[in-house]
């Protein structure tokens, strides 16, 4: 059985797509697998080892890899907002299923094919929202926050407002007008 990993930017489109995050895009259509979500506790541990640990002890060490993988199916595609560069919770879930013995990779381009199913599926777009399919707040969140993931540079020139991002696209959050208007000269 083959599982994978991305973020909704690159993979939210594909018809394998499954939600592990604790909070989801507006515009994701896809299947939501609660029972990976972190913790609320452990949510908030910056520190990765920490993090690990308590996800680990609170959610990991109460399922069985090989039920959630049956729940999944093959091919599943593994979501959350981070992209792969970055430390995240499906970083620690694709570890704990290839310790279980299942193959698992992190999508590396949206033109990948993740699943055989995709050779006759009809594929949706993939990606963050475009300008007309920006609904709320939320979606201008997801697809800032892409962008200024794209420039590096950012984070140096705007390291509050990328942690701002990071911290409202885990959970419904509403944005000030600046906040809105710098996103969307970022978006742009």
């Amino acid at each position: 059985m083959k599982l994978w990993t991305s973020n909704y930017g690159k993979s939210g489109g594909d018809p394998n797509a499954v939600s592990i995050s604790r909070g989801v895009p507006n515009w994701f259509k896809g299947r939501k697998y609660r029972k990976l979500n972190p913790s609320s506790t452990s949510f908030n541990i910056q520190d990765q080892k920490m993090f690990t640990e308590a996800y680990q002890r609170e959610v990991l060490d109460k399922l069985d890899p090989h039920e959630v993988v049956g729940e999944l199916g093959d091919g599943a595609v593994l979501l959350c907002y981070e992209p792969a560069t970055k430390f995240c919770h499906r970083q620690v879930v694709a570890q704990w299923l290839r310790d279980a013995g299942y193959d698992v990779d992190e999508v590396k381009s949206r033109k990948q094919k993740t699943a055989p199913v995709q050779k006759e599926a009809r594929r949706e777009p993939v990606g963050p929202p475009s300008g007309e399919e920006i609904q709320s707040p939320q979606d201008l969140f997801l697809l800032a926050y892409e962008r200024l993931q794209e420039r590096p540079q950012a984070h140096s020139e705007n390291p509050s407002i990328v942690e701002q991002l990071r911290r409202a696209l885990t959970r419904d959050a509403t944005a000030t007008r600046a906040q809105l208007r710098y996103m969307e000269i970022v978006c742009s």
